[in-house]
């Protein structure tokens, strides 16, 4: 203990410590930096903190009694729940991991470049942020969602003119009439900088519609698998999910006689946006249909990639391009 002086009582409570006080704790042998900051206080005790240190001091009449303690950051705090979710039910692990993952984005990561997914919903990737819009559809717990937007509604992205670095989207436009893409192609080519980039991934049609052709039954054996459904059927669930019965025989011989484009875009006649309904296909995409698209809204240049082959390094990795055996992955600059 040591002699309190005015000084530095005043000093302590004007939120940061006096060097008058610093000197005595270094005296003391308590070497606290001298950025420590006052994280609480009352008449008769004080609460500093530096770095991973707390002291506490209390006023014990004409004296000050200090103690010292360490005490965990709460990156320290996350890393040990992360470690004991590994003997957690594998659910739970999930719901546990994805919860870390979200207080890591809300109070470590500081972005240095504004990344945005487009529809992401449930997902998360370091550094980068989610626009979604929850309705009747997808459920989710809404802090994964960093900007709350519905993408058919007539209201502009969320972001001011050239602020967005790259925009990313995967298995979302097939959700959207061609006029709602369009306006959505518009406003990502108003906000991306100069020196951004696109990268979106959608169903391959005209993979899809070879594999009808060729009737590839391995092909299209997970939407069957899921939905209980025929060839023809999964083949309309990935093209334009059909609403009403459809004679299969009618499909077939459309398929072999009309052009592609012709076919797939009576296949998804009357076809509009239902929110109720918001996780069925009710447009296709080939690299023509979507280059010519991208094109119209502004962007100078637009080309295909494969799975994992984007021109930007920072839309690699596992949590990219997830589908790629049937997807379709084209980059483009404005």
């Amino acid at each position: 203990m040591f002699a309190v002086e005015p000084r530095l009582r005043g000093g302590l409570k004007c939120g940061r410590p006096d060097a008058g006080l610093l000197q005595d704790f270094t005296a003391r042998a308590l070497h606290v930096p001298a950025d420590c900051q006052i994280i609480a206080e009352n008449p008769h005790k004080w609460v500093v903190a530096a770095g991973r240190t707390e002291y506490v001091v209390r006023d014990r009449r004409r004296e000050l009694a200090v103690s010292r303690r360490k005490f965990p950051r709460i990156s320290h705090l996350v890393h040990r729940a992360e470690r004991l979710a590994h003997i957690a039910p594998t659910r739970v692990r999930q719901t546990i991991r994805c919860e870390l993952a979200m207080v890591r984005k809300r109070v470590f990561e500081r972005p240095s470049r504004v990344m945005v997914n487009i529809g992401a919903g449930r997902w998360q990737a370091r550094n980068w942020r989610v626009l979604d819009h929850q309705g009747t559809w997808y459920r989710y717990a809404p802090f994964f969602v960093d900007y709350d937007h519905d993408l058919t509604s007539p209201h502009p992205l969320p972001f001011a003119d050239h602020s967005v670095d790259l925009f990313y989207s995967e298995h979302v436009f097939e959700h959207l009439t061609d006029t709602c893409c369009a306006a959505v192609f518009r406003e990502l080519r108003r906000c991306l900088r100069d020196s951004g980039g696109l990268r979106i991934v959608v169903p391959d049609a005209e993979l899809i519609h070879r594999r009808f052709a060729e009737r590839n039954a391995r092909f299209f054996a997970p939407w069957m698998q899921i939905h209980n459904a025929t060839l023809t059927e999964a083949f309309l669930i990935l093209v334009a999910h059909p609403r009403e019965p459809f004679d299969e025989d009618e499909v077939a011989r459309r398929h072999a006689t009309m052009p592609r484009g012709a076919f797939l875009d009576h296949c998804r006649r009357n076809l509009a946006y239902d929110r109720d309904r918001a996780g069925e296909h009710i447009n296709w995409f080939d690299e023509d249909k979507l280059a010519r698209m991208l094109r119209d809204a502004g962007f100078r240049r637009v080309e295909r990639s494969a799975g994992q082959r984007s021109c930007f390094l920072e839309m690699r990795g596992p949590a990219f391009d997830r589908r790629a055996w049937y997807s379709l992955h084209v980059d483009a600059w404005p």
